[in-house]
């Protein structure tokens, strides 16, 4: 299901036919890794690998829009004797605005912020007493949450970018929050 979400995401953003105009403006899209920490009462300080596929559009050269969705590649596991846990990313979506400040030729800071749809998938066992048998359970963590980045971006090229990012997530009918470190590569078209 996470794949099918990736290609979906991947199909709204497609028209790649426009072309990216002098003043800014025009369509981009990119792919990305993503280091993960998540925190909540069920998960504590998970850390998770994600790939994520980002596309936008740049409304003039301050501001712009873009949709990524991602999808865990790496799951987090702890083994306490009478429980173990491994949590991993399902998927996400994030919807964001996007803003860039100048600060060179060639580099801007970004700032972003948007509503993003997360699922995190926890399966285990535990053990309450030695002379029972483990019980197996499954959590499934998801809901909707604020998000925040800041970053920076370098252009390469006038078409190419490489980008990084601090964003952090408050769930909002939740307890998860959950932080990312990104670094990525985007093309304007």
């Amino acid at each position: 299901m996470k794949y099918v979400c990736l290609v979906a995401a991947g199909a709204l953003v497609a028209p790649v036919s426009l072309a990216q105009s002098t003043d800014g403006k025009g369509w981009y899209g990119g792919v990305g890794y993503e280091y993960l920490v998540v925190d909540n009462d069920a998960i504590d300080d998970r850390e998770l690998d994600a790939l994520s596929i980002t596309g936008g559009l740049n409304l003039n050269e301050r501001f712009g829009a873009e949709i990524t969705a991602a999808a865990g590649v790496g799951d987090d596991s702890v083994d306490y004797g009478n429980y173990a846990a491994k949590t991993s990313l399902n998927q996400r979506i994030d919807v964001m605005g996007v803003a860039h400040v100048p600060i060179a030729e060639r580099l801007n800071l970004t700032g972003k912020l948007g509503l993003s749809n997360y699922e995190f998938k926890t399966r285990g066992s535990v053990q309450l007493a030695p002379d029972m048998p483990a019980q197996g359970f499954r959590n499934i963590d998801n809901g909707y949450a604020l998000a925040g980045e800041v970053g920076a971006e370098y252009s390469l090229t006038e078409d190419l970018t490489i980008d990084a990012g601090y964003t952090y997530y408050d769930g909002i009918d939740t307890d998860t929050q959950f932080d990312t470190l990104k670094v990525g590569i985007k093309k304007k078209f």
